[in-house]
């Protein structure tokens, strides 16, 4: 049975979604205090009188209980539909990204129905679980300058990347996080069947960074922990753990690693670099020495491609899309020359607009 032969069939009809949603109202995060610890989730759910079963029904249920049906809203048995499609190979299709000089990165792409899925349980589950403040990358507010931000101007600067880094995050793994929070196991193995592909998280899926920034939560905990003691510094960017400090922070690159280990994760030691103060440290393609920013190398290409465009006589939409994005990410270090370049594009395109409307 496909997915819409489920939905207009007799099984779509046991769970009333307008019924839940004219019960509830729209959509809100819960605001009061009884949470779960270490998230913004509520302990239990009050149950309106309209979605009772029985009349005797208890107001309160479990949060377990309410969180397929009334927090995330979806019909409890067309997420067990889903899931059970994509462990029959049906809801992801294997894309390629090219990568210069590298093998091409795997791509997971979820069907529109679990992508939907996927993006209510990341909204409404994953977002409200609170991210240690050593993981910037895939978080609100937080990029690779504030990832940089703590390493600069120390002696000694220290990446580590972790290999494969969606792919040891196991299906196992997944569910024990959810579990970790109170959830039931039922729920927690449906949630976790939903966020991964052949039983372990993939790139691709909207939930899987925020996913594996809680799963790291721990592993942070212990590094930054760690480095306050010694007061280096700790930050981590998706796969990429930085760490910075005097030049006894060398003395713990093996305990570092160890530490990577036991929490489940691989090293990529090809991927490791020791930076000096002498040379250019240079951490999540920026440079950190003295101050965070872009190198001179990439702003003078981004640069000459925005001169190219303003001269040319019909610019490239998609190029001139793709130079905006480079001036918006250069902003943070580099204000003057990110509004430069921008106004620069701005006028090109505005310029161009005119002639076609002219010339017609």
């Amino acid at each position: 049975m496909g997915i819409l032969s489920w939905m207009f069939g007799i099984k779509s009809k046991k769970y009333n979604y307008s019924k839940v949603e004219k019960a509830l109202g729209p959509w809100q995060p819960y605001a009061g205090s009884s949470v779960i610890h270490g998230t913004m989730l509520p302990k239990s759910f009050t149950i309106p009188p309209a979605l009772k079963k029985k009349r005797d029904e208890p107001d309160l249920t479990t949060f377990s209980s309410a969180l397929f049906p009334y927090w995330l809203r979806i019909d409890p048995s067309l997420a067990g539909f889903v899931l059970m499609k994509i462990n029959s190979g049906e809801m992801y299709r294997q894309k390629e990204i090219p990568r210069e000089g590298k093998a091409p990165r795997i791509i997971s792409v979820p069907a529109p129905v679990l992508k939907f899925i996927q993006k209510r349980i990341l909204a409404r589950m994953l977002e409200q679980i609170e991210i240690h403040p050593a993981a910037h990358g895939f978080v609100k507010g937080r990029t690779i300058f504030s990832a940089a931000e703590p390493h600069v101007g120390k002696r000694i600067v220290l990446s580590i990347d972790l290999r494969d880094f969606f792919g040891t995050i196991s299906f196992k793994r997944v569910a024990g996080m959810f579990k970790a929070y109170g959830i039931a196991k039922k729920q927690a193995f449906l949630l976790a069947g939903l966020c991964c592909c052949q039983k372990k998280l993939p790139q691709g899926a909207p939930t899987s960074p925020a996913i594996s920034n809680i799963v790291c939560r721990r592993l942070d905990s212990r590094l930054a922990g760690l480095c306050k003691k010694y007061d280096f510094s700790y930050t981590r960017y998706a796969d990429d753990l930085i760490f910075s400090g005097d030049e006894r922070m060398l003395r713990f690159l093996k305990v570092f690693k160890e530490i990577v280990q036991k929490e489940g994760f691989a090293v990529a030691d090809e991927k490791t670099f020791i930076r000096r103060s002498g040379s250019r440290q240079k951490v999540l393609g920026l440079n950190v020495n003295s101050k965070v920013s872009v190198p001179r190398k990439a702003r003078r290409l981004i640069r000459a491609m925005v001169h190219r465009q303003a001269q040319e006589g019909s610019p490239d939409g998609e190029m001139v899309d793709f130079l905006l994005g480079h001036a918006a990410f250069m902003k943070p270090a580099h204000p003057e020359q990110s509004a430069k370049l921008k106004e620069t594009l701005d006028k090109t395109w505005k310029a161009y607009l005119v002639s076609c409307i002219a010339n017609k």
